[in-house]
């Protein structure tokens, strides 16, 4: 997701969301864990979405936008996942209390990249922006 960090700052969104779906249609095409594919598939566009989420004024707002769209991503990728793939047998006996734990941990997870995508950004922006043609 990092890696579309300059395009998006150096292209516009428009040829992010090109890279974005070139690398998710590789990933499906190409990797041999599908599940990993489907996650590059399903968050890999958050970058392209963050600078919006970034411009609503107040923080709670942007909190819970996050969290709302990490949880909605995350039923959408595995109600498919087990669609598709059938229901895996080290998630089969899980407890509905550990399965919103999972998603708690998982919402934080998104929360603390969410940080690193705006670290990166600024790092970016800082340094790196001009390093390779120098």
């Amino acid at each position: 997701m990092a890696a579309l960090l300059p395009v998006l700052e150096e292209c516009g969104p428009r040829a992010a969301g090109i890279a974005w779906a070139a690398t998710s249609l590789l990933a499906l095409l190409l990797a041999a864990d599908r599940e990993m594919a489907m996650v590059m598939l399903f968050f890999g566009w958050y970058p392209i979405l963050r600078p919006r989420i970034a411009r609503m004024t107040s923080p709670l707002t942007r909190l819970a936008a996050k969290v709302l769209l990490c949880s909605a991503l995350i039923a959408l990728l595995y109600g498919l996942l087990l669609k598709l793939m059938g229901p895996a047998t080290d998630l089969a006996g899980l407890s509905p209390v550990l399965t919103v734990m999972m998603l708690v941990l998982a919402n934080l997870t998104f929360l603390l990249l969410d940080v690193a995508l705006g670290r990166l950004t600024a790092l970016w922006h800082r340094r790196l922006r001009n390093f390779p043609f120098h």
